[in-house]
């Protein structure tokens, strides 16, 4: 389904109503695809179905989590996942510290960093906290489901950090679903809240936001990475993706660790 400009903005100021439904702040070519792929997974013909629709909690939570781009590769930009096992982990040195993933659409991300510290045999003093407004989200990442087609893909990646090769015992698998061990989820906790939140009095070391701002307008770029910094320990690390760009507001105020990866520190 094709929308106008037009359309789309009447879309976002009808549902902003509803909490974690304020697209108000998104580029419009972004709101134009996701809105697209939720009418024609409901084979919604009219946006007033869609209205009807969203009167629904339930289905509100569900339409709010397929407007998250979905992330399918564990690892990905192994050059990313060499350089935090290198140069980052191992300078989280405080017990109870937190590394948080706002608005984690899968969990990929979050067994990446599971698998990182278990290796690197620091998971008894580092914790994984992802946060996804979308209670139905975060029901998928705590589940440790993980696509089967993937797993080669995710396989590769992991074996191009150059380390070990234990990725087969991270999983029980049956014919479509690979789902990661209970041993290893033990480390991630999901939240079903959105990025301003999502985490009150835990100490944050690290922060891993990798192409999330990327279909932000300028305003809620502006204000995603300020909440961000805010929350961040002093000496705690900001990834980003490596297409993004720290606002100046929030730029001026860190140190550059690595400017190839994007990664960077208060």
């Amino acid at each position: 389904m094709n929308f106008s400009i037009s359309e789309i903005r009447e879309i976002v100021e009808t549902i902003q109503v509803y909490d974690n439904m304020d697209y108000g702040g998104y580029g419009i070519s972004f709101l134009k695809r996701r809105f697209a792929k939720v009418f024609d997974t409901h084979n919604i013909r009219k946006t007033v179905q869609f209205y009807e629709l969203l009167k629904d909690e339930s289905m509100r939570d569900r339409i709010a989590g397929e407007m998250f781009v979905d992330s399918t590769e564990m690892f990905r930009d192994p050059a990313f996942w060499r350089f935090v096992r290198d140069n980052v982990l191992h300078q989280l040195t405080g017990a109870g510290d937190t590394i948080w993933l706002p608005n984690e659409a899968g969990g990929e991300e979050a067994w990446s960093f599971s698998i990182l510290i278990h290796e690197q045999n620091i998971a008894d003093r580092l914790s994984i906290v992802c946060s996804n407004p979308s209670t139905s989200r975060c029901n998928v990442i705590g589940s440790g489901a993980v696509d089967a087609n993937q797993f080669e893909l995710n396989y590769s990646n992991y074996k191009r950090l150059e380390d070990k090769d234990d990725f087969e015992t991270y999983f029980v698998k049956d014919a479509h679903t690979h789902t990661v061990t209970e041993w290893l989820r033990s480390s991630v906790c999901c939240r079903a809240l959105d990025y301003a939140s999502a985490i009150a009095d835990e100490k944050i070391c690290m922060i891993a936001s990798r192409n999330q701002a990327l279909y932000f307008g300028h305003d809620l770029m502006e204000h995603y990475y300020n909440t961000l910094y805010d929350r961040l320990s002093a000496g705690g690390y900001l990834a980003i993706g490596v297409k993004e760009q720290l606002p100046a507001s929030v730029a001026e105020k860190m140190t550059v660790v690595s400017e190839t990866e994007k990664v960077y520190r208060k």
